[in-house]
């Protein structure tokens, strides 16, 4: 399998580098696939759809062997299994709920007015799921809405709106935290 993924690479070193993702990430990305689709081969289906996904956003990834670079490639077959799931099981989406109008809480002053880091970091573990991870890829692997978007396999809009949630969320638990903590 690992040759069909690099047949369609061009350039070599981005190829040396999809080899080693491939070698070190493959088993993690299919336990991550078969704790939610519970078949061997939609897991591997969902493997494969997923691969095929990051090699269309190579150049987001900076190193091979980091946790960064592992959340992002766990998260991306975390998605593509639930949509695979969603496929399987005829699931229709019926979308997200209304928005709700984002607060005046600015989370760049927040971090510009000296807010430490480790405090921060230990709210953004506690967010859900959801919210850490469309965080995750737009904080730590620097992806626009567009790019989100197709990595979790949802419309620009759906992105755009679950990133304001998730600001929104992140914000208010900062915020309680840092109230609490005074």
């Amino acid at each position: 399998m690992l040759s069909i993924y690099l047949a369609a690479i061009d350039a070599p070193e981005e190829k040396s580098k999809f080899k080693k993702l491939y070698q070190l990430y493959e088993q993690d990305m299919f336990k991550t696939a078969y704790e939610i689709l519970k078949t061997d081969f939609d897991s591997e289906d969902a493997v494969h759809m997923a691969f095929t996904n990051i090699i269309k956003h190579m150049e987001k990834i900076t190193e091979t062997d980091s946790p960064r670079t592992r959340g992002y490639l766990l998260i991306t077959v975390r998605h593509t299994a639930l949509k695979v799931l969603e496929m399987r099981n005829k699931i229709v989406r019926t979308g997200n709920t209304p928005a709700e109008r984002l607060d005046d809480f600015d989370l760049e002053e927040y971090v510009i007015s000296g807010i430490e880091a480790e405090r921060l970091a230990a709210v953004l573990k506690t967010l859900p799921l959801e919210h850490y991870e469309i965080l995750f890829l737009e904080i730590y692997m620097d992806m626009s809405i567009t790019e989100i978007s197709e990595v979790l396999g949802i419309t620009y809009e759906a992105a755009k709106k679950r990133l304001q949630r998730a600001k929104k969320k992140f914000g208010e638990m900062a915020k309680e935290e840092f109230e609490n903590a005074e």
